[in-house]
Formats: C-alpha cells, sequence, structure tokens
C-alpha cells in the first residue's frame, strides 16, 4: 500500500472480495477503514464504536513506521454482519514503489504477478515430491483416494484417478479446498478433532460422510498418518487414504429373537470364511477370546465333517444375498458344541462381507432353526425395518453421537433387566428378638446386639459401638 495513496488498498483477491460482499469496483481505491464499521463509514482519526481503537493505533503507528505488523481486529461485512476476527497481517514491499501519477488500478496488474504463486493450493505448507515408484502407485486407481492434509483441514494433494472414480470430483476441484465444504456437517466436529489430537507417531482413524460431486454423500473410511520434515521441528501434513465404506441392511424381519438359555454371538466374514470381525462374547461359544479367532478362518473352527456345507452356505449368502441357516459343530479343545450359523448377505453390490448370527442348540434342531424372528413388532422402530438405520447418509445427526446414545439406551435397558432378573434385596426393619432390651436405652429394636460392661450382649448396636468407643478413649 503505497503511502503516496494515503494506504489506498490497490490490489484484492476474489476471495477477499466473497468474505466482506463487496465487489473488487467498492474496494480499490479505498482505505481499509471501512470494514471496522457494519455501514462501511468510517472517518479518518475518529473513534472506532464497533472495533478495537487500541489495535487500531497499533497497526497505524507500525504503518507509518514502515514496520510489518500482525494483530486480531473485528472486521464487518457489506450486510453489516460481523465478518470473524482478521489476523491482519501488514508488510511493506520494498519492490513495489508509488510512481507520478499512478492510482490504484495502475499497481493491480503488477501485485497480481507478485502475488501468482500464492494461488498455489501447494503454496503453503509445501509437499515433498513423492519417488517415481510411489507416485505411479497413487496414479494408478488402485481405489484408495490418497490425498494430503494441512494440519488445518486443507485439501493439499488429491489422487486424480481416485478422485474421479471415488468422489466424482476432478483433483483440481479438491486441492486448496477446505474438508468443511465436503465432509457432512454433523461429522466435521470430530473429523476436525481427530486431527488436532493426533500426535506424531500416532495413526489416524476417520469415518465420515463426504459429499460426492453428483450422487449425494457416502461413508469413507480414511487412514494415515503425521508426515513430519526432515528436521522434526515442526508438523508439516496429514498423509492419508480413505476409500468408501459400504453401510450394509439388516432388516429385522430376517434376525432371530435372542434366547436367554442360549449362548449368542455376532460376527463378520469375508465370502471365503475369514472372520473380520467377532463380539467379545464369542467366549461362551468357542472357548477363545476374540484377539484368538479373528483373521482366521471360521473353518478351522467347526468339525471336519461340516466344513464344505459352512463353506457352501457362505457362497450361497454372498452370491444369492439372501438368508442362509445352518447347524453344525463347533470345535474347542475339550470338547464340541452345537451351532447354529445363520448368514446374513449386507446387501453390499460386491458382496464383500456377510454378517452370521452364531447361537448354541438344544435338543430339537428343528425348532431352533425356525425359530421365531424379530419381526413387524420390532420392524417398524427402525427405518424401512433396516437395523443399521443410524448409519444413514443422509441422518442429521453423526455415527458418533448414535452410538453414543445406542451405548447409554443399552446401558439402561441392561440395569432394568438386571433388576427384574435379581431384584434388589430390601432392607427389611429389624424385629425385636424375644427377651432382648438395651440396658441402656431399653429399645427392643436393633439390627445387632453389641456386648455391654458386664461382657454380654445387652446393648443395642448404638450404645455398644459408644461404648466401645469410650473404652478406647480410656485405654
Amino acid at each position: 500500500m503505497p503511502p503516496a495513496l494515503r494506504i489506498q488498498i490497490v490490489y484484492v483477491s476474489e476471495t477477499f472480495t466473497k468474505l466482506t460482499g463487496y465487489s473488487e469496483n467498492e474496494i480499490l481505491g479505498r482505505n481499509c477503514r471501512f470494514l471496522q464499521s457494519p455501514d462501511g463509514h468510517v472517518d479518518r482519526g475518529s473513534y472506532r464504536k464497533y472495533t478495537d481503537n487500541t489495535v487500531i493505533r497499533q497497526v497505524r503507528e507500525s504503518v507509518q513506521r514502515r514496520e510489518e505488523c500482525q494483530y486480531t481486529l473485528i472486521n464487518y461485512k457489506k450486510t453489516g454482519e460481523v465478518d470473524g476476527n482478521y489476523n491482519v497481517n501488514y508488510c511493506i514491499a520494498d519492490s513495489l514503489t508509488a510512481r507520478p501519477g499512478d492510482d490504484a488500478e495502475t499497481f493491480s496488474e503488477e501485485i497480481s504477478d507478485l502475488l501468482a504463486p500464492a494461488h498455489s493450493p501447494l503454496a503453503a505448507p509445501m509437499v515433498p515430491e513423492m519417488p517415481e515408484l510411489l507416485h505411479n502407485f497413487v496414479e494408478s486407481g488402485v481405489g484408495d483416494f490418497f490425498h494430503i492434509l494441512s494440519l488445518r483441514g486443507l485439501i493439499l494433494y488429491a489422487s486424480p484417478q481416485a478422485s474421479k472414480k471415488v468422489l466424482e470430483y476432478g483433483a483440481d476441484e479438491l486441492m486448496g479446498h477446505p474438508l468443511s465444504e465436503f465432509v457432512h456437517p454433523a461429522d466435521l466436529v470430530s473429523v476436525m478433532r481427530e486431527l488436532r489430537t493426533t500426535t506424531p507417531g500416532d495413526g489416524v482413524n476417520i469415518i465420515c460422510r463426504f459429499r460426492r460431486k453428483f450422487s449425494g454423500y457416502i461413508y469413507m473410511e480414511i487412514n494415515g498418518h503425521i508426515y513430519e520434515g526432515e528436521s522434526g521441528k515442526r508438523t508439516k501434513c496429514f498423509i492419508m487414504a480413505g476409500r468408501e465404506k459400504f453401510v450394509g441392511v439388516l432388516s429385522a424381519r430376517d434376525v432371530l429373537i435372542p434366547k436367554p438359555e442360549t449362548a449368542e454371538t455376532w460376527a463378520k466374514f469375508s465370502p471365503q470364511g475369514l472372520v473380520l470381525y467377532i463380539c467379545p462374547n464369542c467366549v461362551e461359544l468357542f472357548g477363545l477370546y476374540q484377539e484368538d479367532l479373528l483373521v482366521k478362518s471360521i473353518l478351522d473352527f467347526v468339525d471336519d465333517a461340516d466344513q464344505q456345507r459352512l463353506r457352501d452356505a457362505l457362497r450361497h449368502a454372498s452370491a444369492q444375498r439372501s438368508v442362509q441357516s445352518i447347524q453344525c459343530r463347533i470345535t474347542g479343545k475339550r470338547s464340541s458344541l452345537p451351532a447354529l450359523f445363520r448368514f446374513y448377505s449386507e446387501g453390499d453390490r460386491l458382496g464383500r462381507t456377510i454378517l452370521c448370527q452364531i447361537r448354541t442348540v438344544g435338543e430339537d434342531a428343528a425348532a431352533d432353526e425356525s425359530s421365531e424372528t424379530l419381526g413387524a413388532e420390532y420392524e417398524n422402530l427402525y427405518e424401512d425395518g433396516n437395523l443399521f438405520d443410524v448409519m444413514g447418509e443422509v441422518r442429521v445427526t453423526s455415527l458418533h453421537y448414535e452410538l453414543n446414545q445406542l451405548r447409554i439406551q443399552n446401558k439402561r435397558l441392561r440395569e432394568e433387566l438386571d433388576s427384574l432378573v435379581v431384584p434388589a434385596k430390601k432392607k427389611s426393619k429389624s424385629r425385636p428378638e424375644p427377651g432382648m432390651q438395651c440396658a441402656q436405652c431399653h429399645t427392643t429394636y436393633s439390627p445387632e446386639w453389641r456386648k455391654g460392661p458386664d461382657n454380654q450382649r445387652n446393648l443395642c448396636n448404638a450404645c455398644g459401638l459408644r461404648f466401645a468407643k469410650g473404652l478406647r478413649k480410656s485405654s
């Protein structure tokens, strides 16, 4: 801002016009003080009613001394709304000098050339150049959306092919833009919290809804870590890889009603029978802990005679998207246990995962296989009868909030169930024992009778405690 022009604005970026609501023509040639009032009218040297006068004085003195300065100041939009707290940074550009007869427009082209590198989305921070082998891997379209984020959630890099295939955007439409433009508003707080609380050495794991360009929101599972510079003094950026997380469908009409007399657990398998997840209560059926079963084939834990039937049921559930039930024996270290495996296809168009309800069966195996399902009574509690409705892409609440509500609800139901199964013992009023009376207060009611001076249990509980306390003090 040349002093000869009395600190007039000679250049304004497109982002600044969007931020303030003023057009370029309304800004060029004016002093920036007009942003310090809702009506846009501030006289030179006047007292500021709507912003901090101390900061204004400090800025003015620093500019007059031709010194760089940085302050936080409240500015206002053209509509009169508060435009937030700005970090105002004034720098004296020695390469620009005022020339006689020049006006504000004369400097616009020169300043535009000077600031051109700042428009690059990779300008700050600089992203290290990738080795050629890694670059080819990222660009090969392996299906994962590779991207780099700044510490404040700005997309610095996005792999072109995956951006188009997964999110329907061109890479240039993502780079330089914040996550807030694409992540669902209900998920944004938890995503930014995860990024802020991550420390070097920790992994980043995020599940959120990401807005596609044409086809609405999808769930994305994003993993990565922090990249540090060679000096290790400052964190540079996050290197991330994301892929679409398919949300399955589980109808209440298909799920068997749990029975209190049977042990039951749930698991998720691959079409080949690999255990992708299993609930911690699997110990009751398999005699093994959760970590002992993960990433192992379920076929290794059933009787040899039942393995082929179990393999066929998995294949049918994956290919036909139907519910399959099969009875087989779970083999343990010491014994085997008859169990019912009920497979549910999640509705994945690729048939990549299968849910399984596993429970023990009794003597009447046919009755167990035709057990009653949740049916219409529970179907009305969920949207379209889908038990996974809490993960709907268009819900206004986040998945973290829904899961927390489920935990609270499950805890309350568990407490209610415990109170019904094992009712709390009521404190009964002590009944007088025949012929018993306190030697001091003469009461006939006491939960416990204690020894008195004559070494006989003829004192009530209160008098006995006082007597014992007196003995301790005297000794």
